[in-house]
């Protein structure tokens, strides 16, 4: 590689989530994960049914320089408007680690912890000149 690092991208890998709380009738979640770039690009998992546990591995880059991202859980509803399971927002510009293996806990819109974690694993990719 020739060059000098002029900044980095990243790659989030939205591994899973743990002890969601259930928003169906019949209990448990049809979670789904969306991730937002501080550009504005959205990303989106699969949805896994009937689980508090889901485990989704979905990977996602971008090209770009980002200051943030932000992922939201939600519950899959077919006759309904899908449920807000909770979100987290994690700082990348002034990250420091070139990999972070993360559970943080999912928040509410009032910033209030809403039950679960989601798991998160963060590369730092240098963009060179």
């Amino acid at each position: 590689m020739a060059g000098f690092v002029t900044g980095y991208s990243w790659e989030v890998a939205v591994a899973g989530a743990r002890s969601l709380r259930s928003s169906d009738v019949a209990g448990g979640s049809d979670p789904y994960a969306v991730l937002y770039w501080s550009t504005g690009e959205e990303e989106r998992t699969a949805v896994t049914h009937r689980t508090s546990d889901p485990v989704w591995d979905a990977v996602f880059a971008t090209p770009e320089r980002q200051n943030f991202v932000m992922v939201e859980v939600w519950d899959k509803d077919t006759l309904t408007a899908d449920d807000f399971l909770g979100s987290v927002k994690i700082a990348l510009s002034n990250a420091d680690d070139d990999v972070r293996d993360v559970w943080e806990p999912l928040l509410g819109r009032d910033n209030e912890p809403t039950g679960g974690d989601i798991h998160l694993r963060i590369t730092k990719v240098p963009i060179y000149a």
